[in-house]
């Protein structure tokens, strides 16, 4: 199959549609012997990706971002430095990279689909492909990760003016749409949740003021709801398995926190609020079997709805925990009382009443 693009009918069935008109020319693959999860073996690369590129965790993408900003631009760049690029130049960058590949249906494989996927992997067997099929999957994505940050680049290099790194070491951006190194190598690990990022925000805010009555406060109960259910958003509008789910919620949330210049309580008030969403979508959300063949593979998730979601939220936030920053340094995290994981905090006093 080297060099060649099988057309999959399935194809990409359950990705979401962004509309963007961003096209590539498709993308051909080659056998290459590469260090995987499941050991050396041959796998279809696609051309451009590096054997390097699998296995890489979101932080590794953004340093490897990060580097290869720095040989661009000549002075070092870090990972939480912001770029010019927002969200939506982001996933259309990334939807360009779907759009010039062909996958395999990786949640609902039909029989063409395990054929393809046992060409891309001829040392596999077929038992031990079904077997392994949450490996297959995150090697798929990679190889995908890999050829978004190469769009991504490409989109920086072409605009400098427009797109490049804005150097300023501050990833707190309450009031831009712009996203750091640390949240572009969130979306490229997660391509097909990166998709739909502001509709997973902008679901966020309508329940947020459905429920408390203000979507975009900071610092109070509103904000530490909005923490919460936006994780809950996001993993519930993410692609994918449980695992890839909670993944994307709990990478892209922590990357808009991480660097920030305002150390301290709000981002350990925020970082708090989202692991309570996120604990609460790993503990409603269950996984969802398919029969596949002679298999029984995850194939997806049963999750709560959005009203039942932020119902549970809603008693949490309004009892949330006040955190006084008047106390002396050192003192907030440890006053009165341990704080639960599965209660929510606040720093601000709020005017609304619940």
């Amino acid at each position: 199959m080297a060099g060649i693009l099988l057309v999959n009918s399935c194809r990409n069935a359950l990705l979401p549609d962004t509309g963007s008109s961003a096209k590539l020319k498709p993308v051909g693959t080659s056998l290459k012997t590469v260090a995987t999860p499941l050991g050396e073996m041959r796998v279809a690369m696609y051309d451009g990706v590096e054997a390097s590129d699998i296995g890489l965790t979101f932080e590794d993408r953004a340093e490897k971002l990060a580097s290869l900003l720095s040989e661009q631009y000549g002075r070092a760049v870090s990972p939480n430095m912001r770029t010019a690029m927002t969200g939506e130049n982001t996933s259309d960058l990334i939807q360009a990279a779907v759009d010039s590949v062909q996958l395999p249906d990786l949640l609902e494989p039909t029989e063409e689909d395990i054929l393809r996927v046992c060409e891309d992997f001829p040392d596999l067997t077929e038992e031990e492909i079904m077997n392994e099929w949450e490996t297959i999957q995150d090697i798929y994505l990679d190889q995908l990760s890999a050829l978004s940050m190469r769009n991504v680049l490409t989109g920086i290099y072409e605009d400098p003016a427009a797109r490049g790194v804005k150097f300023e070491d501050d990833a707190v951006f309450y009031n831009s749409n712009n996203v750091t190194i640390y949240e572009i190598a969130a979306m490229l690990c997660y391509p097909f949740s990166a998709l739909t990022l502001v509709k997973q925000r902008d679901k966020a805010y309508e329940l947020t003021l459905k429920y408390m009555g203000a979507a975009k406060r900071t610092d109070d109960k509103s904000d530490a709801f909005r923490h919460a259910i936006l994780c809950i958003t996001m993993a519930k509008e993410g692609w994918g398995l449980k695992k890839h789910k909670l993944g994307w919620a709990a990478a892209f949330s922590t990357a808009h926190e991480a660097g920030s210049k305002y150390e301290g309580t709000p981002s350990e008030m925020d970082l708090h609020n989202n692991n309570v969403g996120l604990r609460y979508y790993d503990s409603a959300a269950s996984k969802k079997y398919t029969k596949i063949l002679w298999f029984k593979i995850e194939t997806g998730v049963s999750e709560p709805s959005y009203d039942t979601a932020a119902k549970a939220m809603k008693p949490k936030a309004v009892n949330a925990y006040f955190v006084d920053r008047a106390l002396p340094a050192g003192t907030a995290k440890t006053q009165i009382r341990a704080i639960h994981a599965d209660e929510m905090v606040y720093i601000i006093p709020d005017a609304n009443t619940y």
